[in-house]
Formats: structure tokens, C-alpha cells, sequence
């Protein structure tokens, strides 16, 4: 079935020349169409994985995917990463630490069970 809508049937919005339907593969749809699980949020658009020298850098921005019905905002953030995570630093080390816990607890209970186990044969 095709459409009247000389728009849709060129794969633009309806009425909104320019203003191209997203493709379902398009990873940058796939993850900006990902639901937040808080109002204040961050989506990763890129990675940069080579140096980036001192200096001024041009971005440039296109919004195909309007914020303004609901007062949202659109901010480009660029961070760098430790081997232990990003932003939030406290909880790749809290799960470091309760991994550790964890690994100490498995390997006493595994002694605790063998030397039981001695125990009750003898």
C-alpha cells in the first residue's frame, strides 16, 4: 500500500520536508530511542578511541529528534574513561570491593565444606 503523502512515500515525516524518517538498523536511533531509566540521563553517541591534541575542535549538530514537546535539552559531553568506568567511579570500585568480598567468602566455604568433609569420614 502506498501513501498519498508525498512525504511519507519519500520517507520524510509527514509535511516535513528534510526531515527524514530514521531506518530501524540506524544505531544512532536504536540508541537514542533506548528508555531511560531516570529524567536525567546520558546516551553515548561515540567513541573516540585515538588521542585527542590540546586545542579547538568544531562540532557540528543536527537534531533529528525534537526535544521540545517535552522541555528536554540536549548537551554534548565529552569524558574520558579509566579502566574503572567513566562519571561514576564509586561504583566500579564498590563492585570491585564486593567482588572481592564475595571470592574470599566462595573460597572459605569451599574450605570449610572439604574440611568438613574430612570429618565425618574418619
Amino acid at each position: 500500500a502506498t501513501s498519498d503523502n508525498v512525504y511519507r512515500s519519500q520517507g520524510y515525516y509527514a509535511n516535513e520536508p528534510g526531515h527524514k524518517l530514521p531506518i530501524t538498523t540506524d544505531e544512532d536511533f536504536l540508541v537514542w530511542s533506548r528508555p531511560a531509566a531516570f529524567p536525567d540521563f546520558y546516551k553515548l553517541y561515540r567513541q573516540i578511541y585515538i588521542d585527542l591534541q590540546p586545542g579547538t575542535y568544531l562540532l557540528d549538530v543536527e537534531e533529528y529528534w525534537d526535544v521540545t514537546r517535552f522541555d528536554g535539552e540536549k548537551h554534548v559531553v565529552i569524558a574520558t574513561q579509566s579502566w574503572i568506568g567513566g562519571k561514576h567511579e564509586v561504583l566500579g570500585i564498590a563492585m570491585l570491593v564486593l567482588g572481592c568480598i564475595s571470592f574470599v567468602f566462595a573460597v572459605g566455604f569451599i574450605l570449610h565444606h572439604i574440611l568438613s568433609e574430612g570429618r565425618k569420614s574418619s
